[in-house]
């Protein structure tokens, strides 16, 4: 081990002279945990905290769909703002769509 040297001290020196211990395992571990206990609860009670967008908590409108007595579409409607949008089950979206979806993300 290297020793430091201020002026003629040493580093060890210092210590001994300031009467500062070395901390116990005891008190590492302590430390420790106490760090990771404080590091969760940031990580996984700030995100209650902090409220979504409105955007992202309520669902995406459809487009409406005029059906008949036996639940067949007869005719499909663009939204107010000319958009068309009809949602899917997942299970009927290509396995590529969602993997590129997913890695865009």
């Amino acid at each position: 081990m290297s020793r430091l040297v201020i002026g003629h001290e040493t580093r060890y020196s210092l210590i001994r002279r300031m009467k500062l211990r070395r901390p116990s395992r005891r008190t590492i571990l302590r430390a420790a945990i106490a760090s990771l206990l404080v590091w969760a609860v940031v990580w996984f009670g700030v995100p209650f905290l902090v409220p979504l967008p409105a955007g992202l908590s309520a669902s995406p409108d459809a487009s409406p769909v005029l059906v008949d007595r036996h639940g067949e579409i007869i005719r499909q409607l663009p939204l107010p703002d000319a958009r068309w949008t009809v949602p899917v089950d997942l299970a009927r979206v290509p396995d590529d769509i969602v993997e590129a979806t997913l890695a865009a993300e």
